[in-house]
């Protein structure tokens, strides 16, 4: 209502009912569309600490191995190293009793007595030194060579925990289309859980497997299409769908970076691209925290 005081008139304006509800309904609307674009903008970005966390987490397991299957490696070079350097020691000793000997008259038996040799006393003490610095000599290469066995079956012990972790790309090509996690079903366009990674590529890009392990399965199984589960650990298995072609059998050892299969587009597929999957203790996890190293 407006009132004017020159010429004492009264104006009132109406606003129709309808409109003042669908102003109201739009700053509802518009508070509502910014309250969960804030609360998406938070998820996001806690999901992409936790990925990040994920991934240094990951990348620290494998430095961590690593570094210690090198110094492992370090310390059976040399342990090596100082068992070919007693070996060679112990012949030339073997060699110099053996010279002392020959130089007595013939004599005989089945061991070697220091005591039974006709020697004066320096060169019996002399002998006696030899011998034991031989006896010495040969104590030290027992001790080392049990020392290197123990180097050795820890460093296979290793070897093996790295091979058996998924820890390379599972194809050359790079390029993600689907992440894991909540994303929009590609074919009936609801919110739904993806348990995988998905990587496009070119028409039947090479697939290989991230660990070492056993197949467990390689045959067509329903919307994954053509598919392989590989068994690499009691703890990990990983897991390629939507292949053009498999390359192994169920049963077939495999080595990390072996070539299993092709990039396809079969089963329940929008374009050709690989749906891989990591499942530990049998629990789907994110496998863009193992995908650490080139293939």
């Amino acid at each position: 209502m407006v009132m004017s005081n020159a010429q004492k008139r009264v104006f009132s304006i109406k606003i129709p009912r309808a409109i003042g509800y669908l102003f109201t309904l739009f700053i509802l609307s518009l508070g509502t569309a910014l309250f969960f674009t804030y609360e998406q903008a938070n998820s996001l970005e806690t999901n992409s600490q936790t990925l990040s966390n994920q991934l240094m987490d990951k990348q620290e397991e494998l430095k961590t191995l690593q570094s210690k299957y090198q110094t492992l490696l370090t310390n059976a070079n040399q342990t090596k190293q100082k068992i070919d350097k007693l070996v060679t020691l112990q012949q030339e000793m073997n060699q110099l009793v053996t010279d002392d000997n020959q130089s007595q008259k013939g004599m005989g038996g089945d061991s070697l007595n220091i005591q039974q040799l006709n020697f004066s006393s320096d060169e019996q003490s002399e002998k006696s030194e030899k011998v034991e610095d031989l006896q010495t000599i040969q104590q030290s290469i027992s001790t080392l060579v049990n020392e290197y066995k123990e180097t050795v079956s820890e460093l296979k012990s290793v070897q093996k925990e790295l091979a058996r972790l998924p820890s390379i790309w599972p194809t050359s090509a790079r390029e993600i289309t689907s992440q894991f996690g909540g994303r929009s079903d590609p074919f009936t366009k609801s919110i739904s859980h993806h348990k995988g990674l998905d990587i496009a590529g070119p028409y039947r890009t090479e697939i290989y497997a991230t660990a070492d392990g056993r197949v467990n399965e390689a045959r067509r199984n329903g919307g994954y299409g053509n598919f392989i589960s590989i068994k690499h650990s009691s703890e990990y298995t990983t897991q390629y769908a939507h292949l053009d072609e498999i390359f192994v059998e169920p049963g077939e050892k495999v080595k990390k970076g072996d070539k299993i299969g092709a990039m396809g587009t079969t089963g329940r597929s929008t374009g050709v691209h690989l749906h891989y999957e990591i499942l530990v203790n049998g629990e789907h996890v994110n496998p863009l925290p193992y995908v650490l190293v080139e293939h």
